[in-house]
Formats: C-alpha cells, structure tokens, sequence
C-alpha cells in the first residue's frame, strides 16, 4: 500500500509520473480526468506499520482493532482505552506535525437493557463481556449513551470521523443530526 500510495499521489499533481521502483515500476503513467489537486486520502488500520502509514501519508487515519484469522480480537488491549491511545500516538508521531484527522467505527446497539443486550451479544459474538463492555468501538445503551461515547472519543482522542453502524441505524438519524450542527458560542 506504500509503494500504491507513493505512486499514485503523483498522478493528481503531475502530467506524468515515473516510478523506478524495484518491485512496480511506472514509466509514462497518467491519470485523467484529473480535478484540482489531491483528493482527500484516507488510509485505516490497526498495527503499528499501517497507522504510521496512514499517519505519513494521508489525511484521514481510520483506527481499528486488529483481528486473528478466525476473526476475533486480538486481545483486549486491541479495544481498549490505551490500546486506542497507543495506536492514535503511532499515527499522530508518523505525521510529525502534520494535522491528521482520525476516524473510527462505532458499532451501536440501542437499548434500554444494556445488560440483556450485553449477555446476548457477548453469546451471539463468543466473546467475554468485557471485550464488549471494554470496547472504544463499541456502545450498549441509549442514545444518550451513544451521544456521550462520540463525545468522549473526540474530546479525549481527537476523533472527528465516525461511522456508526447499528442494526437500527435509522433511530441514530437524529442524533446525528443534532451533533453535525456546529455548537452554539
């Protein structure tokens, strides 16, 4: 994805941009139609060498947890607190100084039984609760409590960009709306 990234950026500044890379090489590539500058970039990940990729390079940073194979969380440090911070501090110390803007994905269930919720869920996922309850990519609760977590994530990490992603995402449409007005002086 480097080397993808590398040869790419050129192509929205230039006419033509050559790479002699030893594993891609470019000699005449183009790209057209071209607009007025380099579009936004946005680069997600979850270990060390990506987000210090997608701190170096792109405009937005997209923090995840990292997986095993057979799809589960790495660990607990993966969804948690520090873990969250640890992987913002690798993307922002890539940057060195550029201002990057962090996304995140924040899988929502809406309820007012959070702990029914949470013994279903953690069934359902074969996790242990505190994987779920633990989680910065996750919420259980109303949508005070969702209103809240965004909050959080953006006044403690810096987060701007947020996906939310709930079977009922339709009951979100006002929360959303009401946290993209800007706030009042």
């Amino acid at each position: 994805l480097g080397v993808a990234v590398t040869i790419i950026k050129p192509l929205f500044r230039e006419d033509e941009a050559p790479f002699p890379g030893r594993y891609y090489r470019t000699e005449r590539a183009t790209l057209g139609p071209r607009g007025s500058g380099l579009p936004t970039l946005m680069i997600a990940g979850g270990g060390r060498e990506m987000l210090s990729l997608a701190g170096r390079e792109a405009d937005i940073v997209g923090v995840v947890p990292m997986f095993a194979k057979d799809g589960s969380v790495k660990g607990h440090r993966e969804v948690s607190a520090e873990g969250f911070a640890e992987k913002v501090a690798w993307a922002r110390g890539a940057a060195a100084g550029r201002d990057v803007e962090l996304q995140m994905f924040l899988d929502v269930t809406l309820t007012d039984d959070p702990e029914r919720s949470l013994r279903e869920l953690a069934a359902q996922l074969r996790r242990a609760p505190e994987l779920i309850t633990d989680s910065m990519y996750r919420v259980l609760g109303t949508t005070d409590d969702v209103r809240r977590r965004v909050l959080r994530m953006r006044d403690d990490f810096g987060v701007t960009y947020f996906c939310l992603r709930a079977p009922n995402v339709d009951e979100l449409g006002a929360l959303v709306g009401e946290m993209a007005q800007p706030a009042s002086a």
